[in-house]
C-alpha cells in the first residue's frame, strides 16, 4: 500500500526509534548526526557533527533508547558506542577498533532489551553480538563467525519479543536466528533468494504482535513472518514512488501501530 506520509531530505536515514513524546529519532549516516522530528515530520533538533571527539559521529547507524530515554548511538566510523541524554547531551563512550572485549569493528546497530535491560550491539565485522550493561560495561558476548547454529556472518540488527527472546538479523547468512535472553539458540528461519520467505541481506527486523517484520534490503521489500518463522507476506518493490523502496534498512513500529521505514537511498522515511 501507499504510506500515510513521508519525511524527506534525510541524509541516508538508518536507525529509527520513537521517544516518550512520540517524537521520531533518526540516525543520519551522511549527516553524521542524530535528528529528532515530530510525529508529523517537522525537525525539532539535530545533535552530533562529523568527527572523532566525544559527542561527534562518523556514519552513525543504529540507535536505541533505554527506560530513562537515554539515547545510544552505534558510531560506526569511530567503532564505538556513545550515550547521550534525551536532549542530545553527551554522557559516555565505549569502544575502539579491535576484536577484544568492548572493542568493535563496524558496530552496525544497538538495541535495548526491556526485559533484561541490556544493550545488544551488532559488532558486524567481528561477527558477534556484544551485550552491554547500560553503563557501557560488558555483560557477555554471543556468537562467532560462520554459518552454523549460533554463528553469524555480518550480523546487523536485533529485536526482542514480549518475553525477551532475541531475534538476530544474520545478514550475510540471509536468515534470522532466535535466542533466549540467556543466549540459548531456539530456531532460525529464512534462506538466500528472492522468493516468498527468502531473504537477500536482511538488515533489521522488528516485532509487533505475533509478527516479525524484516527489512529485506537487497530485495527492496519488507517481508513478514510469524514469530515461529512461518512466512506470511511481503510488500514493496524497488523504485522511487510512494510505497516503493531503494534499499530499506531500518523499521520501527510505534505503540500506535505506525510503521516507520528508513528508505535509505531515497533519503526518506516512509510511514505506513
Amino acid at each position: 500500500g501507499s504510506p500515510i506520509r513521508t519525511i524527506e531530505n534525510i541524509k541516508r536515514p538508518q536507525g529509527i526509534v520513537t521517544d516518550m513524546k512520540g517524537n521520531i529519532v533518526v540516525a543520519e549516516i551522511l549527516g553524521h548526526c542524530v535528528s529528532v522530528f515530530t510525529s508529523e515530520g517537522k525537525k525539532i533538533q539535530s545533535f552530533g557533527s562529523e568527527g572523532s571527539a566525544k559527542g561527534q559521529l562518523i556514519r552513525p547507524r543504529g540507535i536505541a533508547l533505554d527506560n530513562q530515554c537515554n539515547i545510544y548511538v552505534a558510531d560506526v566510523g569511530n567503532h564505538r558506542i556513545q550515550k547521550f541524554t534525551s536532549d542530545g547531551k553527551f554522557i559516555a563512550i565505549v569502544g575502539v577498533k579491535g576484536s577484544g572485549p568492548l572493542q568493535f569493528n563496524l558496530p552496525q546497530n544497538v538495541t535495548f532489551n526491556k526485559k533484561n535491560r541490556k544493550l545488544y550491539v551488532c559488532d558486524m565485522d567481528n561477527h558477534r553480538i556484544q551485550i552491554l550493561n547500560t553503563d557501557l560495561t560488558l555483560h557477555c558476548t554471543l556468537g562467532t563467525k560462520g554459518n552454523g547454529i549460533g554463528q553469524f556472518k555480518c550480523p546487523s540488527g536485533s529485536t526482542f519479543d514480549s518475553v525477551g527472546n532475541v531475534y538476530i538479523t544474520d545478514s550475510d547468512n540471509h536468515r534470522i536466528q532466535v535466542f533466549t535472553p540467556e543466549g540459548r539458540f531456539l530456531r532460525r528461519f529464512g534462506s538466500f533468494g528472492s522468493g516468498p520467505g527468502q531473504l537477500n541481506v536482511p538488515i533489521i527486523a522488528t516485532i509487533a504482535g505475533n509478527k516479525v517484520y524484516v527489512c529485506d534490503s537487497e530485495n527492496h521489500r519488507i517481508s513478514i513472518f510469524t514469530k515461529e518463522g512461518e512466512f506470511v507476506t511481503s510488500f514493496g518493490s524497488q523504485g522511487h514512488e510512494q510505497g516503493q523502496f531503494d534499499y530499506p534498512v531500518h523499521l520501527h513500529i510505534t505503540e500506535d501501530g505506525d510503521m516507520l521505514i528508513s528508505d535509505y537511498r531515497n533519503n526518506r522515511i516512509q510511514v505506513f
